[in-house]
């Protein structure tokens, strides 16, 4: 899964414990409604967003953890984590942003700001973006697998 948006808050690396450490990124998305989301880049990734500062646009790859907790008094508990494994520029490309100097346009996937929801994946309001909105099925239909040929399809079978 993927999450775009811009860097808001960039906390420090904490040592958990001797062996464990953590960088939070709080991510606000470009959408209709924003949401803030944190997510935690854990170990050896817990460097990943030193290459950033807030307000950078990004694009993070994360995977949603799940875990089942039960305390000393018998009382379980549950648990979500948003875990981060890269990080890329919101414009889509792979290598770290260029120096603040240099940057020009802010733009990325979603271009411009949060009033101009065009570019190169939100398209108009009613297509949605990378995260929520517009119609799923129509976008899936959109994008044909590689190697797929669909004039072979002689049924009329809506999948």
């Amino acid at each position: 899964m993927e999450l775009t948006g811009t860097i808001k808050k960039l906390f420090d690396t904490q040592q958990v414990s001797p062996t464990f450490r953590k960088r939070e990124v709080v991510i606000e998305t470009d959408e209709n409604y924003p949401q803030v989301i944190m997510c935690e880049f854990t170990q050896d990734r817990a460097d990943i967003p030193s290459r950033y500062r807030e307000g950078d646009k990004v694009t993070v790859s994360i995977n949603i953890r799940g875990r089942e907790w039960t305390n000393r008094d018998g009382e379980t508990k549950y648990f979500v984590s948003i875990q981060g494994w890269r990080m890329a520029p919101g414009d889509g490309s792979e290598s770290a942003p260029a120096p603040r100097g240099d940057r020009g346009d802010r733009g990325g996937n979603y271009g411009g700001d949060r009033n101009d929801r065009g570019g190169d994946r939100g398209g108009n309001r009613n297509q949605g973006g990378n995260f929520g909105g517009g119609d799923p099925i129509a976008r899936a239909a959109q994008q044909q697998a590689p190697g797929f040929d669909s004039s072979s399809d002689d049924d009329d079978l809506p999948f």
